[in-house]
């Protein structure tokens, strides 16, 4: 990766040096990238799955429940193994996405997903609290309820790792949780058991955040803007293929404007017709196949399966909380082989 800062008029605001930082990321196809726009920091360690304690309706009445969170902003993604078997189960993705790979089922990978209509909770989760055993409440003589039929997940991590996954019981104040690695050939490394707990039940959405990669309880860095190549199934080629996202935080109350009637370098302050948006449904636009998409996939001449910046006039204003910068990919060919161009300058 690489950091160019380049000088540009100072004038805008004595208080706020003008400078723009160019970056060129490594290879998404190997490693993500996750950027805090103040810190200019990509150094970042950010979480994969979070344990919480939320509203959950039975015949209509809320008695809340024990849940399991994926990373929307890293578009962490899960799917639902059929087989009900930790120690058995094994999923054909990541170890073959080559033409003469043999074909497989679509696994059923997704995110979870935000839903503003929904009163109760605006997230429909992946894992949630889908993998409890309602039947087995109290079963540890207190609050405590157990896995539905040894329910088993795969998740895809925000660090590009394969993760088998299954939860044994959950309480009030902790979960008992299972794990393993995939290794590069598709088999699974040694089961992970490992307690979670600093949640409560006095409260919803008190979340503790967990990192396969460390096998730990974290507090996630705070990052702003990042990129990542996520697994979509394609149905011609009947096998996992891996898709670049342009990834804004909606973990760290990110808002984000799209500008496309001023150009970067004339850009210097919010014009009064901006329009913002903050949430997670919004942000996942910007990745594949969204209504807001920036890095495209071309198949047709003069690209001929390639990915481009599809709109590299856009300059993107994005708010942080305590600054807001600008940012831009600034030509159609700013991606090219995994590798990403972009340019942020900070205006306010």
């Amino acid at each position: 990766m690489i950091f160019i800062p380049a000088c540009v008029d100072s004038s805008i605001d004595d208080e706020i040096e003008s400078t723009s930082i160019e970056v060129i990321t490594d290879d998404l196809n190997f490693s993500p990238h996750y950027t805090n726009l103040a810190t200019q920091s990509s150094a970042i360690n950010t979480y994969d799955i979070k344990f919480f304690f939320g509203p959950y309706l039975i015949d209509g009445t809320n008695y809340g429940s024990y849940f399991v969170g994926l990373n929307q902003g890293a578009v962490v993604k899960a799917a639902l193994d059929s087989t009900h078997d930790f120690e058995t189960a094994e999923m054909p993705i990541t170890w073959c996405v080559d033409a003469d790979c043999p074909p497989y089922e679509n696994p059923g990978l997704a995110y979870d997903v935000y839903d503003d209509t929904d009163d109760l909770d605006s997230t429909h989760y992946m894992i949630g609290a889908n993998w409890a055993d309602l039947g087995s409440y109290g079963f540890d003589g207190g609050h405590g309820i157990a896995s539905f039929d040894s329910t088993v997940y795969f998740i895809y991590t925000a660090d590009y790792e394969w993760i088998k996954f299954a939860v044994n019981w959950a309480s009030p104040d902790s979960f008992s949780v299972k794990y393993a690695l995939q290794n590069s050939d598709g088999s699974f490394g040694n089961t992970q058991e490992i307690m979670a707990g600093g949640y409560t039940t006095l409260a919803y959405y008190n979340y503790v955040y967990f990192d396969f990669s460390t096998g730990s309880i974290i507090v996630p860095d705070e990052w702003h803007v990042g990129f990542t190549a996520s697994p979509v199934y394609s149905e011609e080629l009947q096998s996992m293929q891996y898709v670049p996202y342009v990834l804004f935080n909606s973990d760290m109350g990110v808002k984000v404007s799209v500008i496309n009637d001023v150009i970067f370098d004339e850009l210097s302050e919010v014009p009064g017709t901006a329009t913002w948006l903050e949430t997670p449904g919004d942000f996942i636009q910007f990745g594949y196949e969204g209504e807001r998409e920036i890095l495209v996939y071309h198949p047709e001449p003069p690209y001929n399966h390639k990915v481009i910046v599809e709109n590299p006039e856009n300059v993107y204003l994005v708010d942080t909380g305590s600054g807001i910068f600008k940012l831009t990919f600034p030509a159609e060919d700013s991606y090219a082989s995994g590798i990403l161009q972009y340019i942020y300058e900070q205006i306010q």
